[in-house]
């Protein structure tokens, strides 16, 4: 899922920082990890990431295959 977060972040020209603060309740520390496969994403921050990409999330799921 990292990749795939990494992925729609850059598209959006957007920083870590600026990502953390628009989830509301990650900050650039956790998105660094979750990016580097160092932390995974919980249920609830997939909602989160669909929501703040403005993406369904099933296309944030459907996309992991592509990814591994």
């Amino acid at each position: 899922m990292g990749k795939i977060i990494k992925k729609f972040r850059k598209e959006r020209k957007m920083s870590q920082k600026k990502l953390a603060e628009l989830t509301k309740v990650l900050n650039q520390s956790q998105i660094s990890k979750i990016e580097l496969g160092k932390r995974t994403v919980k249920e609830e921050e997939v909602l989160i990431f669909a929501r703040t990409f403005k993406v369904p999330i099933a296309k944030l799921y459907s996309m992991m295959n592509s990814f591994n």
